[in-house]
């Protein structure tokens, strides 16, 4: 039964990534199909990620609230409905709101999975359990680009959308399959009081996070100084300050004061924060790198780029069995030190390195990936009480997206003041000669600062309080039932 509810939240989490990345290949056939030009095609995409990284923070609560499994369900109905009615868009706008229904659900299926490893599954169980679920959004964000474009070509782009409604309905089946023979489940006995939810205060941390990833977002193509993206980053310190008061008034936060409290909840996160702007920002920056530095073209580029994914994958299953006794600090700090060392490659190779060196690179980041990310979420977990373990889980995952996030808007924004040229992607594609030369420099300057916030978590990360094999504590009661 605990393998079904795996298998479930990992489809869950590999839908969210997958139809994200998948996406993002057909943007220039969307383009076409709709006669529009890369400002409104791009709001396909952005709108369903905006979506996500707004709702994950308010959606753990809801869960906590209404209950893991029944909320799973119906995510997982909402994005299915969803991925129908885009596959069947005939308008740019009509998909473009649908996408925003999906990232509803999404938000959900992204913030749920670590707090139902948590709670309902064995103690003992948890090495593993979060290794395997931890390589759920890499396998989407690999498998997303090479499905997206094979399935376009072959069926158009509306077979991008049924995928993800025929994998929708498949992770529904398992969540249906679980309820009806019953699942371990460790909040049984709530409160009354903690089973309402604060409508102000999810109000205003949706309002103020929409606000402030469509910021960030939009920040360097709207013109950081424009009165738009003023508005949006004002209106977002206004809600989120305006949260705060409501949080210290309340009596059913959205962040309890136990959870802040959790041994090893908020050391974690950073460490996590710190990496992921690294790996957010260096991701980014990658197939820039490879096709107007190295010059390499977009086939090569898109097999480079699955290195890294495929070997985290492979890394992060022989890792839970071979380690779960080892101890969650030495984990986190070898992996997030083999992370600099592949990093550090695109820092000191010069322009006549082969690819095998950044083969090398990318394995080391890959690897090193596998190593610290289920660990750090396994280390923020541990302490964090049963009864608030949706709540923890979509912090995390809230603060997962906006260090992504950041790492992109902050290592764009950088690599564009050193390198203006970069501006107009036709001229740099072409770039020869000194202004070849400037580039190296700007990218060389930026994966500098990734190497330095995840030099920044490596020394964070080492002074852990150790979490052992398991997530601590005893395992979980054997006949608790998580209906719908």
């Amino acid at each position: 039964m605990q393998s079904r509810l795996l298998a479930a939240i990992w489809l869950s989490s590999f839908l969210v990534s997958l139809d994200y990345s998948a996406v993002n290949v057909v943007l220039p056939t969307l383009a076409r199909e709709f006669n529009v030009g890369t400002s409104d095609v791009a709001w396909v995409a952005l709108s369903y990620q905006t979506v996500v990284v707004a709702l994950t923070l308010t959606t753990g609560v809801v869960a906590s609230r209404i209950g893991y499994l029944r909320v799973l369900a119906w995510s997982l109905g909402l994005f299915a409905v969803a991925s129908l009615a885009s596959a069947a868009s005939s308008t740019l706008w009509a998909l473009v709101g649908m996408r925003v229904l999906q990232g509803v659900g999404a938000s959900m299926m992204f913030a749920i999975g670590p707090a139902i490893i948590k709670t309902m599954f064995q103690s003992r169980t948890h090495s593993r359990t979060f290794a395997v679920f931890s390589t759920a959004p890499t396998a989407g964000l690999c498998g997303g680009p090479a499905l997206g474009g094979q399935l376009t070509s072959m069926f158009g782009w509306e077979a991008i959308f049924l995928l993800s409604l025929a994998a929708g309905l498949l992770a529904i089946g398992l969540v249906l399959s679980v309820s009806a023979h019953g699942a371990q489940q460790a909040r049984q006995d709530a409160p009354p009081a903690s089973q309402r939810v604060n409508l102000a205060s999810v109000t205003l941390a949706s309002a103020g996070l929409l606000a402030l990833v469509l910021g960030l977002n939009q920040g360097q193509e709207w013109s950081w100084t424009s009165p738009p993206i003023l508005l949006l980053l004002a209106g977002s310190v206004v809600a989120l300050g305006l949260l705060v008061l409501e949080e210290r008034r309340c009596s059913t936060p959205i962040v309890d004061a136990a959870l802040i409290a959790s041994p090893g909840f908020l050391h974690a996160g950073a460490v996590l924060f710190l990496v992921l702007v690294a790996f957010g920002g260096g991701v980014f920056l990658m197939p820039f790198y490879f096709e107007w530095f190295r010059k390499l073209d977009i086939d090569a580029v898109g097999l480079l780029l699955m290195i890294q994914p495929a070997v985290a994958i492979a890394v992060s299953i022989v890792a839970g069995l071979m380690f779960a006794e080892t101890s969650r600090r030495a984990l986190c700090s070898v992996g997030i030190s083999l992370f600099v060392m592949g990093l550090s490659v695109f820092v000191v190779a010069g322009g006549q390195a082969g690819l095998s060196v950044f083969v090398v690179g990318l394995c080391l980041m890959g690897a090193g990936q596998a190593l610290f990310y289920p660990a750090l979420m396994q280390v923020s977990m541990a302490g964090v009480p049963d009864h608030l373990a949706a709540s923890a889980s979509g912090l995390q995952a809230s603060a997962r997206s906006l260090a992504q996030l950041l790492g992109i808007v902050l290592f764009e924004t950088v690599f564009s003041g050193i390198f203006p040229a970069a501006q107009d992607a036709e001229a740099a594609a072409a770039a020869s000669g000194a202004v070849l030369l400037d580039m190296q420099s700007a990218f060389r300057a930026v994966f500098c600062l990734g190497v330095g916030f995840a030099l920044a978590a490596v020394l964070l990360a080492m002074m852990l309080v150790d979490t052992p094999k398991s997530s601590g504590g005893q395992s979980k009661p054997e006949g608790a039932e998580g209906k719908l």
